[in-house]
């Protein structure tokens, strides 16, 4: 939770709100312009910064590997040949991928 407050970007935000309230309610004289100004100006760190972020976390990549596998067996035990309809391997492939994708949800939240 207290990570969370060393976020330049929340400080950014913040500051600009409080900026901005007590500029109208303590009336400090700064112009709308200005103000407009500032506004974009944080909001373009803000989302520049927001994507350095994104493009610095790693995505974790789909199990194809597993799936194909999982899919190859369930047309064994259905005693499919290789020439299957797609609607087939679609019907097969929807509860397998959220059974894998519920396992690895699962085990990501443990960690």
């Amino acid at each position: 939770m207290f990570t969370k407050l060393n976020s330049r970007k929340l400080w950014v935000l913040g500051i600009l709100a409080i900026l901005v309230i007590c500029n109208y309610a303590f009336d400090f004289g700064l112009p709308s312009e200005d103000l407009l100004y500032l506004i974009i100006l944080g909001g373009s760190y803000i989302l520049g910064q927001g994507f350095v972020d994104a493009k610095q976390q790693t995505v974790q990549d789909f199990p194809v590997d597993l799936v194909t596998d999982l899919i190859s067996a369930e047309l064994q035990k259905l005693g499919q040949g290789t020439n299957v309809p797609m609607e087939k391997i679609i019907e097969l492939l929807i509860p397998i991928l959220k059974q894998t994708l519920n396992a690895q949800e699962a085990t990501t939240s443990q960690k």
